[in-house]
C-alpha cells in the first residue's frame, strides 16, 4: 500500500490556501497546514501554528512534526497587501513596505529553507509551489508588495536548479485578480472595469488556483516555470 504523501500548505486558512488544502485531500495527500489562524477541522489535516515571517518558529515546528519523517511538498501561499500599504510609493512609512516584504517575499523563503531536510529525505518526486501574483510585473500604488512578489520569480529562478539536482521541482503561480469574498468586499475594485481588462471577461476563483497547483505538484515535468493565470489580463495591457 503506497504511504500517504505530506504537503505544507503556509496560509492555509486564507481563502487561496483553504482551496489548496481541499484539493490536496480529495486527492489523497495529507496536509499540513501553517498559519496563524486555525482552519476548519478535516480528516488527515493537521494545524501548525506559526507565523512564516519567524525563521526560529518555523524550523522548531517543522522539527517537531517531521523529525525522523518526510515531506512530499510545500506550497507557500501566505501573504497579502497590507491595508495600509495602498498609497503612493512618497507618502508610504517605510516600515510598511518593510512589513510587506517581510511578509509577501521573506516569509516564503523561511518556509522554503526550513522545510528543506525534509523535502531532500522523501524517496518520491517532490516540488515547492510559491503562490506570486501578476503584481510582481507592475502593481499601481502597492510597491512593497509588487517587489515582494517580483521577488518571488526571482527566487525561484535563483533555487531551481540546485534544487532540480536535488529532486525537487520549483514554480512559481501567478495569479491575476481572483474574486474571493475578501476582493469583493473591497470598495476600491471597479469590477466593471477590471473585467473590462481581461480577455475572457471574468476572473479566476480560488477553485483555479488550487487546480492549477494539484497539476503542478503531479506533474514531474513542469519546472523552473512561472505559470501566469489571470484570464489574459497581462496580454490586455
Amino acid at each position: 500500500m503506497t504511504a500517504m504523501k505530506n504537503i505544507i500548505v503556509t496560509g492555509g486558512s486564507g481563502t487561496i490556501g483553504t482551496a489548496i488544502a481541499e484539493v490536496l485531500l480529495r486527492n489523497g495527500y495529507k496536509v499540513y497546514v501553517v498559519d496563524v489562524k486555525e482552519p476548519e477541522k478535516k480528516a488527515n489535516q493537521v494545524f501548525i501554528h506559526c507565523d512564516v515571517t519567524k525563521y526560529d518558529d518555523l524550523t522548531k515546528a517543522f522539527r517537531k512534526e517531521f523529525d525522523g519523517s518526510a515531506v512530499d511538498g510545500i506550497v507557500t501561499v501566505a501573504g497579502g497587501v497590507l491595508p495600509e500599504e495602498w498609497s503612493d510609493f512618497s507618502d508610504t512609512d517605510m516600515e510598511v513596505i518593510r512589513k510587506s516584504i517581510e511578509l509577501n517575499l521573506v516569509g516564503h523563503i523561511n518556509a522554503v529553507h526550513a522545510v528543506l531536510p525534509y523535502l531532500i529525505a522523501s524517496k518520491e518526486d517532490k516540488s515547492i509551489t510559491m503562490i506570486s501574483s501578476i503584481n510582481g510585473m507592475a502593481a499601481y500604488r502597492m510597491a512593497g508588495y509588487s517587489a515582494s512578489k517580483a521577488g518571488l520569480a526571482g527566487f525561484m529562478y535563483g533555487i531551481a536548479k540546485e534544487m532540480g539536482e536535488k529532486g525537487i521541482r520549483v514554480n512559481v503561480v501567478s495569479p491575476g485578480t481572483v474574486v474571493t469574498e475578501l476582493t469583493l468586499r473591497e470598495s476600491k475594485k471597479e469590477w466593471s472595469k477590471l473585467r473590462e481588462g481581461t480577455l475572457t471577461g471574468q476572473f479566476a476563483v480560488p477553485e483555479d488556483i488550487a487546480q492549477l497547483v494539484y497539476m503542478l505538484i503531479c506533474n514531474k515535468s513542469i519546472a523552473g516555470q512561472n505559470i501566469v493565470i489571470d484570464s489574459g489580463q497581462l496580454i490586455k495591457k
